[in-house]
């Protein structure tokens, strides 16, 4: 396991892709026995090893099958010298595996896999997602983050069909200690993209619902976590209420404040209709969907404020009572220490904080659209 937490950009060094690295994981995990662990637990350790092999195989309309009992050794310059021409589709193939027919039994390594698993992994899971958190957050741009979020998807969703086939329908028989390395593989991928899901499911609600799966089991996930989240239709208008109506005609540049708003302000899955509900030009709608503001809360109060009082947009005299009360209502805090999504409370309390200049230039861009 890695000693310090670094961004990574794949996961492919993470992830077995075939048994060549399901024995690998099995040949580190025997040097991890220990005495008295089982009768053969030394032997096992001193003497599993890699083999490299040719068989024959047989072609039916079912497909392709090992025939039992064409396994011949060979050397390993001979495997690396012919491995390209005899992974075609002829009669004779080349693979290679670890000696396991020189065991009687092989029971404590199967034992040591399910006590300590995590002794396969190059990293834990939790640490596996720390590492891909810190690669999320030293990214920029919205765009960025979703195209980097969606590569660790479909890179643990392949890798997971992979491991899951080769589980169903290996070529060659595999070993019990193969299949339970594997299975815990499976495991693994699966609660790394749990993990992935509850972290980030908030902010890239659409990436994850709108993903093509190859996976069913992660498609279950995402159904599953999703409607979790989801309020029941007949308590929308109660807790949410009414947005604003904006004292002002359609203007040509309303979209584009959407736009720019999603660029570091509300969260990039904001619909446009949801946003047209909170700021809305022709009457009161009800608020089908809070919307999570990433800015600080003083920004979302001088954004809020100068909207009312030097712009006139939010009729003052209309909402003098009530802004702040909508404010909270329609709008979700993301806490970007603890990165998690609250309850917005306090932005008129916010009013003595001063905004950074940075932000106030955006806001006023932002401003200008309306």
């Amino acid at each position: 396991m890695s000693e310090q937490i670094a961004p990574i950009s794949s996961l492919k060094h993470y992830l077995p892709n075939n048994l060549y690295d399901i024995d690998e994981s099995i040949l580190k995990l025997a040097s991890c026995l220990n005495k008295g662990q089982g009768f053969d637990t030394e032997m096992i350790k001193g003497n599993l090893k890699r083999l490299y092999f040719k068989f024959k195989i047989e072609k039916s309309e079912s497909g392709i099958r090992y025939v039992e009992g064409t396994k011949k050794i060979v050397t390993k310059n001979y495997y690396e010298k012919n491995k390209e021409f005899y992974n075609g589709f002829l009669e004779k193939r080349l693979a290679t595996s670890l000696n396991y027919d020189n065991f009687f039994t092989l029971s404590p390594l199967t034992e040591f896999v399910n006590i300590y698993p995590e002794f396969l992994y190059k990293a834990d899971i939790l640490e596996l997602v720390d590492l891909i958190k810190i690669s999320i957050l030293n990214t920029q741009g919205e765009n960025s983050k979703t195209i980097l979020i969606s590569n660790f998807i479909e890179e643990l969703d392949r890798n997971y069909i992979i491991l899951h086939n080769l589980l169903l329908d290996s070529l060659l028989p595999l070993n019990a200690v193969q299949k339970t390395v594997i299975q815990k593989q499976l495991s693994f991928n699966k609660e790394t993209f749990r993990l992935l899901l509850i972290e980030y499911s908030n902010f890239f609600e659409e990436l994850f619902s709108q993903f093509s799966y190859a996976s069913s089991s992660f498609q279950k996930l995402v159904k599953s976590t999703i409607k979790k989240k989801l309020p029941k239709s007949n308590s929308i208008k109660k807790d949410f209420g009414e947005g604003f109506k904006l004292d002002s005609q359609p203007p040509t540049n309303y979209k584009k404040a959407y736009e720019l708003l999603k660029d570091g302000f509300i969260s990039p899955d904001t619909s446009y209709s949801n946003f047209q509900n909170i700021f809305s030009t022709l009457k009161e709608r009800e608020v089908e969907k809070q919307v999570v503001w990433k800015g600080s809360k003083k920004s979302l109060h001088y954004f809020i404020a100068k909207l009312k009082n030097e712009k006139n947009i939010i009729n003052k005299d209309k909402y003098r009572k009530t802004v702040w009360q909508i404010t909270e209502r329609v709008f979700l805090y993301y806490d970007s220490d603890e990165n998690i999504v609250k309850p917005m409370t306090n932005v008129k309390g916010n009013d003595k904080n001063k905004t950074p200049k940075s932000e106030k230039i955006k806001l006023d861009k932002i401003i200008d659209c309306f």
